[in-house]
């Protein structure tokens, strides 16, 4: 059976609220180690994803920079790395959680 390959992909990332949040350490690499309890909440972000021949993001409309410091392209370029794909992505993001309000991650 031959699998069709998807071109794009459309995913909806909940927001979320920390309903308790614990320091407990510190991690090797300088990161705080958190006990958390989160809860989903009915806020979502669009994400989309289509493959390209290079690594693209944008935020149609959000303050949020679309550069190389942005974690949605930390996350693609680790991704590529660890999967060894030789492939691109196009990442859309439309943003609909208040930048800095604590509610994503």
């Amino acid at each position: 059976m031959k699998m069709a390959k998807l071109n794009r992909v459309t995913v909806l990332a909940p927001a979320k609220l920390n309903l308790a949040l614990d320091v407990v350490g510190t991690l090797p690499n300088g990161y705080h180690d958190l006990d958390m309890t989160m809860q989903a909440i009915t806020l979502y972000e669009k994400v989309v994803l289509a493959r390209s021949s290079g690594l693209n993001l944008s935020l149609p409309g959000s303050p949020v920079a679309a550069n190389d410091s942005n974690t949605a392209i930390k996350a693609a370029i680790a991704f590529f790395r660890y999967t060894g794909l030789l492939a691109g992505v196009d990442i859309t993001i439309y943003k609909n959680v208040p930048v800095r309000a604590g509610m994503a991650g």
